[in-house]
């Protein structure tokens, strides 16, 4: 990740900087609100793909953060379904209703906010796909995929 660097604050006065500082608290602490909510429905309306998902990755004692809310600089947010920490990894269960057109471009804008970001990529599984997955596909995918972005 981009480490961040200090130039907006040169030639600040101490109090501008804290006014920034109380902005960005307040921004940040709205938009944890609005995604908490976002997370709590989520949560409460998993599909049978993700309730699936989740039993295996838990089976296969492979540690996970499911709904993983992503705050961008500009102060927007997304959330991936899953975020396996390990791994640096974001997963997303894709159901028939990303064929549309208009969801591959919302698609498209998650995995470039994402890789902005700092994360390497967006691990996208079919619904369809997820009971044929094996552990041993994924944890080597998973290690390949952290080899090449290190």
């Amino acid at each position: 990740m981009k480490k961040p660097t200090l130039k907006k604050y040169e030639g600040k006065s101490q109090e501008d900087c804290l006014k920034y500082q109380r902005y960005l608290t307040y921004s940040f602490r709205r938009i944890a609100a609005s995604s908490k909510k976002y997370v709590d429905k989520l949560n409460l309306n998993k599909t049978p793909s993700e309730l699936y998902f989740e039993k295996c990755l838990k089976s296969w004692e492979i540690d996970f953060q499911a709904q993983y809310v992503i705050i961008h600089p500009t102060f927007t947010y997304t959330i991936a379904d899953y975020y396996l920490p390990k791994y640096h990894t974001l997963i997303e269960l894709d159901g028939s209703i990303h064929n549309d057109p208009e969801i591959l471009l919302k698609d498209k804008l998650k995995e470039s906010m994402v890789k902005a970001i700092g994360f390497p990529c967006i691990l996208r599984i079919k619904n369809e796909d997820i009971s044929g997955l094996s552990e041993d596909w994924l944890v080597n995918y998973l290690t390949n995929l952290s080899q090449l972005t290190d």
